[in-house]
């Protein structure tokens, strides 16, 4: 015969284990969500460049070693210091959440897009040949220059890109990204 302090006992493990499972499943859950929220930019919930400098360079060797197009664009927003003079900066935070959704509409499982400065972005197109991912830059570029911003003197936002797709000529992730950033200038 099994003492009742054994019952007891059982029952207390169980309810309680029971309970602290539930409890590392939701912590378990729950820090996997802030670790989600601190590869993002704050503002745009874009990846933010951290993210960027950590995910480029894997994803440069991944495309190499599978032979793999990778193309990567930095793109400027123009004359964007200048906005915030002449209209404030709530109206080039509206400029930077505008620019945002043309991006995020065009975010892909191989296009990634990053906000890497103040109206700086990156953009990685994996499996995209040049010709590809200059026609999407393009687009938004369009998007971007054609649209009206309230309380901009309807003059089109436009910014600036530099593109570059890998080849022999870049001998890592970081010859690539200065070589997009000369693009853009």
């Amino acid at each position: 015969r099994i003492p009742m302090e054994i019952f007891v006992a059982w029952d207390m493990l169980i309810r309680y284990g029971k309970e602290n499972l539930v409890s590392l499943v939701n912590s378990y859950h729950q820090q996997k969500r802030m670790e989600e929220r601190l590869k993002l930019d704050s503002y745009t919930n874009l990846y933010n460049k951290k993210t960027f400098d950590d995910y480029f360079p894997a994803l440069y060797e991944k495309c190499k070693n599978n032979h793999i197009p990778l193309c990567l664009a930095i793109i400027d927003i123009d004359h964007f210091k200048q906005i915030n003079d002449v209209y404030g900066h709530i109206i080039g935070d509206r400029v930077l959440l505008y620019l945002t959704q043309i991006f995020k509409s065009n975010e892909t499982e191989n296009i990634k897009i990053f906000r890497i400065g103040g109206e700086e972005f990156a953009l990685t197109f994996q499996n995209h040949l040049i010709e590809d991912a200059l026609h999407i830059c393009e687009k938004m570029r369009f998007i971007m220059e054609s649209s009206i911003i309230p309380d901009i003197d309807k003059k089109g936002v436009t910014f600036s890109c530099g593109l570059v797709c890998s080849d022999k000529r870049f001998s890592g992730p970081h010859n690539l990204a200065k070589a997009a950033d000369t693009a853009l200038y």
